[in-house]
C-alpha cells in the first residue's frame, strides 16, 4: 500500500467518524424536533376535529332549536288563526242574532202600529156603522118600535116563563097599540104589572129589566152591539 492510499483511506475514516460524531450530536435534537413538530401537527389535527366536532355539534343544536322554534312559531300560528276564526264566528253569530232580533223587533212594532192602526179604523167604522143604524132606525119611526119588539119575542117569552115580580118597559117614545099588543103577547101577565118609562135616547124600539136581566131590543142598543162587534173584528 502507498502512502497516498493509506492517506486516503485514513482521511475517509476520518471524515466517517466525524461525520458519525457529528451526526449523533445533531441528529437526536433533530429528531426531537421532528417528533415534536409531528406531535404539534397530531394535536392540531386533534384540535381541528374537535372544533369541527363542536361545529357540527353546535349546528345540530341550531337546526333543533330553530326546528322548535318554527314548531313553535306555528303552533302559535295556527292557535292564533284558531282563535280568530273563532272570534270572527262568534262575532258573526252575534251579527246574525242582532240582525233576528232587530227584525223581530221591527216586525212586532209594525204588528202593533197595524193592530193601533186597525183598531183606530174599527173604532171609526163601528162609530159610522152606529150611527148609520140610528139614523135609519130614527127615519122608520114607530114601524122600528113594532119590528125590534117583534124580533125579541123569544126573549120575552123567556121572562115571562120565569113569572118576574118586577118589570120595566123602556121605549124611545110612548108605545104604541101594536107594540103593547106584542109585549102582551109576549110577556102575558107580566107586563100588565110592568112599569113603562119614556127614554128618547134609544131611538126606537124597547129596552126591558126585569129579575132575569136585560132585554135590550132598541136601536140605541143595537148600534152599540154594532160597534163592539166590528171593533171586535177590527182587533
Amino acid at each position: 500500500m502507498s502512502a497516498t492510499v493509506a492517506t486516503f483511506v485514513f482521511e475517509t475514516v476520518n471524515f466517517l467518524l466525524l461525520a458519525l460524531a457529528l451526526g449523533w450530536v445533531f441528529l437526536k435534537p433533530m429528531r426531537r424536533l421532528v417528533d415534536r413538530e409531528r406531535a404539534d401537527r397530531a394535536q392540531a389535527r386533534e384540535a381541528i376535529a374537535r372544533s369541527r366536532a363542536e361545529v357540527e355539534r353546535s349546528r345540530d343544536e341550531l337546526a333543533k332549536r330553530l326546528a322548535t322554534i318554527e314548531e313553535e312559531a306555528e303552533r302559535t300560528r295556527a292557535e292564533a288563526r284558531a282563535n280568530a276564526e273563532r272570534d270572527a264566528a262568534h262575532t258573526l253569530q252575534r251579527a246574525r242574532e242582532e240582525a233576528a232580533e232587530e227584525r223581530k223587533r221591527a216586525e212586532l212594532e209594525a204588528e202593533g202600529r197595524r193592530r193601533e192602526e186597525t183598531a183606530a179604523l174599527s173604532r171609526e167604522v163601528g162609530q159610522i156603522a152606529a150611527k148609520l143604524v140610528l139614523d135609519v132606525f130614527a127615519r122608520a119611526g114607530a114601524e122600528a118600535d113594532v119590528a125590534l119588539a117583534r124580533a125579541a119575542g123569544s126573549e120575552l117569552a123567556n121572562i115571562a116563563r120565569h113569572e118576574p115580580h118586577h118589570v120595566l118597559v123602556e121605549s124611545a117614545r110612548p108605545l104604541g097599540d101594536e107594540v103593547r099588543r106584542v109585549l102582551r103577547d109576549e110577556l102575558g101577565p107580566a107586563f100588565d104589572s110592568a112599569q113603562t118609562r119614556v127614554v128618547p135616547e134609544l131611538v126606537a124600539g124597547i129596552r126591558i129589566a126585569s129579575d132575569e136581566g136585560l132585554v135590550d131590543a132598541s136601536a140605541r142598543g143595537l148600534a152599540a152591539n154594532a160597534e163592539r162587534a166590528l171593533r171586535a173584528g177590527g182587533g
